[in-house]
């Protein structure tokens, strides 16, 4: 049995880690193409004819493929995981092998002319090459790209009328698919592009990963005790979501965000626009409330492709520079770019605490069991002068008045 062989940034290397995160991933690919559990699904293939068998590998191959094609990521129980090369070259062909092997090796006592499945036979499958070939490519892309961020992303901000003007253009549907100028971006990725941007400039967490974000973590609540305005307990939507460097499965963090000042830049009423289209234009299933409660909605991505899969933000950088580049923004903006520029404008207000700026931005073990919550930084990130805000927004005071004393 392999000993535990761990790299320098603490991962476990060993093949029966490779092993359980491989299984873990297959599982996904099977339960997408409605093949069933892992195991029996294994015993099955191992136990099949060399061509029965083959056929089956390259079926979830092909369904891995797609994905890597489409930058969809993995469905996993309460979490979605995005794809990476190593998952292929690795995880995937390691659990395979094994777990045919394994049964292969209770067989063959029975049955001599039963063999091993070599080193090498996933990877001379034509599906696993092309995926590998294309994650290579899109890690090349990622890193070139990363390069020319890391030199920018602190120094690239939208001012108030660029971030307004970003907001029409994005609710007009106004770029068009550069493959018909004539024909309209579609409007769910308009949408998305929308709940992706209104959300980062709520939250502006530093390595905040909204990739992961399910629907069933979203919910309502208010000020308990401080009126913010006379009379006023305003409300607020809570969420869960894992940070950057987090584990797969770790506890996630607790985040909160306000109706936003203008109703044009509110990622709640954003969300709304998402669901209403989601629900109403494409007649989506309607969630009961018992579904909501649910594993159901704790696997349903909070941002989606067409498809119904997870969205990845990063394939959204180009997207929103579309958008920039209609209205005449910064063409080297990334959506890094917006947790700086809520740091900048938190740090406009003379009157705010820098600790204040700088608990809010980041993350720790500490918001992950209590609230990370910050009154000043959830009213700046709604567009409110934290220290001391302004009258509210007549559309959020519309919101709080007919709201229910307690949203729950």
């Amino acid at each position: 049995m392999p000993h535990a062989r761990y790299g320098v940034n603490g991962k476990d290397n060993s093949t029966n880690a490779q092993s359980r995160i491989g299984r873990m991933l297959v599982q996904s690919l099977l339960t997408e193409l409605n093949l069933g559990a892992y195991k029996p699904w294994v015993e099955k293939v191992a136990s099949g004819t060399e061509p029965d068998m083959e056929q089956s590998i390259r079926a979830v191959l092909s369904r891995l493929l797609e994905k890597v094609k489409k930058e969809e990521a993995f469905t996993l129980p309460g979490e979605g995981r995005e794809i990476r090369l190593s998952h292929i070259t690795h995880e995937i062909p390691t659990a395979l092998r094994n777990s045919i092997n394994e049964v292969r090796a209770d067989e063959s006592k029975a049955c001599l002319h039963i063999r091993a499945l070599a080193h090498g036979f996933i990877q001379g499958l034509p599906a696993w090459k092309e995926a590998k070939e294309r994650m290579e490519k899109r890690m090349a892309d990622g890193k070139a790209e990363q390069g020319k961020e890391a030199e920018q992303a602190r120094e690239v901000l939208l001012y108030d009328y660029e971030q307004i003007s970003l907001f029409e253009s994005i609710l007009a549907c106004a770029v068009n698919e550069s493959r018909d100028e004539k024909q309209p971006r579609k409007a769910i990725d308009s949408l998305t592009l929308g709940v992706i941007v209104a959300v980062y400039m709520a939250l502006r967490q530093r390595g905040m990963n909204i990739d992961h974000l399910m629907h069933g973590y979203l919910d309502m609540d208010r000020f308990k005790k401080i009126e913010v305005w006379d009379g006023v307990k305003p409300l607020y939507m809570t969420m869960k979501t894992p940070a950057k460097h987090d584990k797969a499965n770790g506890a996630k963090h607790l985040l909160e965000m306000m109706h936003h000042r203008c109703p044009l830049r509110c990622p709640i009423a954003m969300l709304g626009l998402y669901f209403a289209y989601q629900f109403l234009q494409k007649k989506e299933t309607l969630p009961t409330m018992e579904d909501w409660l649910s594993e159901t909605m704790h696997k349903r991505p909070f941002i989606r492709l067409q498809s119904g899969a997870g969205a990845s933000v990063t394939s959204f950088n180009g997207t929103v520079r579309e958008n920039l580049a209609l209205i005449g923004g910064p063409s080297r903006f990334t959506f890094k770019c917006l947790r700086n520029m809520g740091i900048a404008e938190a740090g406009e207000d003379w009157n705010m605490d820098r600790s204040k700026i700088v608990a809010g931005v980041s993350h720790a073990v500490h918001d992950t069991k209590y609230r990370s919550f910050d009154a000043a930084m959830l009213l700046t990130g709604a567009g409110y002068t934290g220290s001391n805000p302004e009258d509210q927004g007549a559309y959020s005071k519309a919101v709080d008045q007919v709201g229910p004393s307690h949203p729950l």
